[in-house]
């Protein structure tokens, strides 16, 4: 991940986590490249937070954590992040809280269900989303359900992303094509953008923001 993509102060608090043994609190760091997750004496770090991985050995504990080899499962996770938003007063700063599933695959839990939801607290109240599969589904439903004069001014919503024909992630492989404004605006189809695909600036989070949004 290139410096411009990261956040200049990277972007710390406390999470809370939902697992077999119940509630109980982390702290989340985010970089704009790396999720880091220090929880229950264990350290997890991923590119996204659907796919964190245990760093080094597992501590002992009468409260272990769910693993699916070296990955975390089994668990609810509930984040906030500070994120960009466009009003009739200008651009504003709104935290955005997320919350996701990831269930072990092994051993599921009955109602529990892969996927996020995100809710938005603006002016006057909170704008949440129904359960989605990915976090840009997620916030495409957001987007649609901000108030009249509101709009996200996020990579994910920026002219000048997109994602890989081929599919994506949960989170974090968005294309930034701000090096080659001219050329991506022109690009029609799947076929034009595998042309341009070597030219991406690099890969962003959904909820990062740039000075070159558009």
């Amino acid at each position: 991940m290139k410096p411009q993509f990261m956040y200049e102060s990277p972007v710390t608090g406390s999470v809370s986590i939902r697992d077999r043994w119940g509630e109980s609190t982390g702290v989340m760091t985010n970089n704009g490249q790396t999720f880091s997750l220090e929880w229950r004496g264990n350290r997890f770090e991923g590119e996204s937070p659907d796919s964190l991985e245990l760093v080094g050995e597992a501590v002992a504990s009468p409260e272990p954590p769910e693993l699916d080899g070296t990955d975390l499962c089994g668990y609810e996770l509930t984040w906030s992040t500070p994120v960009t938003v466009l009003t009739g007063a200008g651009t504003e700063r709104f935290d955005l809280t997320a919350h996701l599933c990831v269930p072990n695959r092994s051993a599921p839990v009955p109602g529990q269900v892969y996927g996020v939801s995100l809710a938005l607290a603006v002016s006057g109240g909170n704008v949440s989303t129904a359960h989605h599969p990915d976090i840009e589904s997620a916030l495409l439903e957001l987007q649609q359900n901000v108030p009249d004069g509101m709009r996200l001014a996020t990579c994910s919503t920026c002219a000048l992303s997109d994602y890989h024909p081929a599919g994506y992630g949960f989170m974090g492989s968005l294309a930034c094509f701000r090096n080659t404004k001219e050329e991506f605006r022109a690009v029609s189809g799947k076929r034009g953008l595998m042309s341009l695909w070597s030219g991406l600036a690099g890969y962003v989070q959904e909820t990062y923001h740039c000075p070159e949004f558009e």
